[in-house]
C-alpha cells in the first residue's frame, strides 16, 4: 500500500510534510489544491473480549458520532474495519482525513509496508471498494493523543536533561523534564542507571528524553542541558575520544533524525536545576 513508482515528487513531498498517508495507490496524484470535506476522529477499544469502534465524523460546522461492535480480532484490522464502517455512512467521491491516537495504524500503512496476517489482507480487501474514487488519509492526530494519552499538542517542546555520577564513574541517574508548548511540565523522570561515569549518563539522560518524546508523538523538539561535551558532540563541534561514548552518540543521532525539527543547548546547572535535581535523585535511588 502507498506510493507507486509513477507518483509526482512534488506531491510525495507535501504528503510526507503534512504527514499524511494515502491508504491506496495514486490517490495523491490529485492531492495539490484538494480538499478535505470530512474530517473524522476514530478510536478503538477492546471491551469485555470484545472490539468496540467509534467515530466524530466532521463537516463544516456538522458533528456526527457513531459507534460500532466490531467483528475483528486484531487491534490494527479494528481500525480498518472501523474506517471501512465510517466511510459507508458517507456520501461516495468525497474527500476524508481520519485521525488517529495509533500510530500502529499509520505504520501498516506507510509504504513499505508487510502483510503477512490474513485478518489485515481480508480487513483492507473489505475497506478498498468504498476508499477507491476519493481521497482517503490517515493522519496522527496530536491534539486527539493528548486528551488520551496525555501526549502531544501540536507546537515545539522544551525539554531539559542532565546525568549524574556520584563518584565518576560510580552510581549514576538520569533527570529529564517534558515541557509542552505552552511551557506546562508534562513529564517528569528520574531514573537509576546503576555504574556510569559523569558523561555516560549524560548521554543516556539525553537518549531517555528523546524516546519518551518520540512515544508521546512530539515532532519539534528544543533540548537544553548543562552538558557542554553533549552539546558540542551532538552538534558537530567537538570530536568523540572517549570508546565509551560512541556508541551513546550514534544512539542520539539516530534518535534526533526521526524528528522534525530539533535543537541542542547550553545552559548553566543554575538554570538547569530541575533536571539536575532528578538526576542527583535517581544516582542515589532516591527515587
Amino acid at each position: 500500500m502507498g506510493y507507486d513508482d509513477t507518483m509526482d515528487s512534488h506531491a510525495d513531498r507535501f504528503c510526507r510534510k503534512k504527514g499524511l498517508v494515502p491508504v491506496t495507490k495514486k490517490l495523491s496524484k490529485n492531492l495539490i489544491g484538494g480538499e478535505w470535506l470530512h474530517y473524522i476522529w476514530f478510536n478503538v477499544t477492546e471491551l469485555g473480549g470484545k472490539w468496540t469502534g467509534s467515530a466524530r465524523v466532521v463537516q463544516g460546522d456538522a458533528h456526527r458520532l457513531l459507534s460500532w461492535e466490531l467483528s475483528s480480532t486484531s487491534l490494527i484490522a479494528a481500525h480498518l474495519e472501523c474506517m471501512e464502517l465510517v466511510l459507508k455512512q458517507l456520501p461516495g467521491g468525497e474527500d476524508v482525513t481520519f485521525m488517529t491516537t495509533e500510530q500502529t495504524v499509520l505504520e501498516i500503512l506507510r509504504p513499505g509496508a508487510e502483510w503477512k496476517e490474513q485478518a489485515l489482507l481480508g480487513a483492507m480487501g473489505r475497506l478498498l471498494p468504498y476508499v477507491l474514487g476519493r481521497k482517503v488519509f490517515v493522519q496522527l492526530s496530536c491534539q486527539e493523543r493528548q486528551a488520551a494519552k496525555g501526549g502531544c499538542a501540536e507546537g515545539t517542546y522544551s525539554v531539559m536533561t542532565d546525568g549524574a555520577s556520584l563518584s565518576n564513574p560510580g552510581p549514576a541517574g538520569a533527570g529529564v523534564v517534558i515541557r509542552d508548548p505552552s511551557g506546562s511540565t508534562i513529564r517528569e523522570i528520574a531514573q537509576h542507571l546503576g555504574v556510569a561515569t559523569n558523561n555516560e549518563a549524560e548521554y543516556t539522560a539525553l537518549i531517555i528524553a528523546l524516546e519518551e518524546c518520540l512515544k508521546m508523538g512530539v515532532r519539534n523538539l528544543d533540548i537544553t542541558t548543562d552538558s557542554k561535551l553533549v552539546v558540542e558532540q551532538v552538534n558537530g563541534n567537538w570530536k568523540i575520544t572517549a570508546p565509551g561514548l560512541a556508541a551513546l552518540h550514534r544512539r542520539v543521532i539516530d534518535l534526533l533524525d526521526r524528528f522534525e525539527r530539533w535543537s541542542l543547548s547550553h545552559v548553566s546547572r543554575e538554570n538547569n536545576a530541575r533536571a539536575d535535581e532528578l538526576s542527583k535523585r535517581a544516582a542515589k535511588k532516591d527515587l
